[in-house]
Formats: C-alpha cells, sequence, structure tokens
C-alpha cells in the first residue's frame, strides 16, 4: 500500500537533493532544524537546513486532490576572519543568494517539464530573512515559500 504522503516525500527528497549539488557539492544538507552556532563547518564551508513549517494534512477538493506546504531553506556558511569584525561578508551572502535561487529554479523547473508530483512553485512570493551572528562567526539567510503538491 503506498503513502498518501509519498509526493510530500518525493518534493522534499527533491530539494534536497538539489541543495546537496549546488555550488559544486559544497554544501553540506540536513533535513530539520539545526543550531548555526554548533554546526561543524569544518568538513563543508556551508550547510543547508530544509523543514516543512506547515502542510496540509488532507488533499483539498478544491486544488483536485493537491496538497499545498510551505517550506524554508535555512542556508549558513562560516564568516572569514577578516569579515567576523563586520559581522558580514558581502561576497558571501551574494553567493548564499545567487545558490538558493539556483535550487529553487531547478525545482520550478522540475515543475515545469511535467513532474509527476510538483503542481505549482510559487516563486513569486518566496521572502527571506538575513541573519548573522559575529559572535559564532556564521552568516546566513532562512528563505521561505509555498508548494503546491
Amino acid at each position: 500500500m503506498t503513502s498518501a504522503h509519498r509526493p510530500r516525500r518525493i518534493v522534499l527528497e527533491t530539494l534536497t537533493k538539489a541543495s546537496r549539488s549546488a555550488r559544486n557539492r559544497s554544501y553540506r544538507v540536513k533535513r530539520g532544524p539545526v543550531n548555526w552556532s554548533t554546526w561543524n563547518f569544518s568538513d563543508f564551508p556551508r550547510g543547508i537546513s530544509i523543514l516543512q513549517d506547515q502542510g496540509d494534512l488532507f488533499p483539498a477538493t478544491s486544488r483536485n486532490g493537491m496538497r499545498h506546504a510551505q517550506i524554508s531553506i535555512e542556508i549558513f556558511a562560516k564568516l572569514t576572519e577578516d569579515s567576523k569584525e563586520l559581522g558580514t561578508d558581502e561576497s558571501i551572502s551574494e553567493e548564499l543568494l545567487d545558490d538558493v535561487e539556483l535550487i529553487l529554479y531547478g525545482l520550478a523547473t522540475s515543475q515545469q517539464s511535467g513532474s509527476p508530483v510538483i503542481f505549482n512553485l510559487d516563486l513569486p512570493s518566496t521572502i527571506y530573512t538575513e541573519h548573522h551572528d559575529s559572535n559564532s562567526g556564521v552568516q546566513g539567510f532562512v528563505f521561505t515559500f509555498s508548494i503546491t503538491y
């Protein structure tokens, strides 16, 4: 018997796979919450955490049995010694933004090329917040977007 929640797993696995391949596999990717101040950046200079913030337990009849979810991607990197005093490194910020953009466009492309699971990825409504912690030497972003599957 196939789980009714299998499409959710496929969406999250697709997002995880795309995240792992970003920037020549320089990201360590985790499903679930991360304490970035204690994250081990020695093996991977960057990290991504994927969380489903909220979702439909039951498919909506108004959407022909589709489910809706709100997903967050946390993407963080270690600050360089030079940038710790400033609390941020704009070149790292730009790279993180570029990488998430590529990850989300990749997910959108899989949706547009007839993915059996993803019905709609609402890229224009994607929002993000910027985070810096010079005490622990990390910086990053948290992106939130909506998807129908």
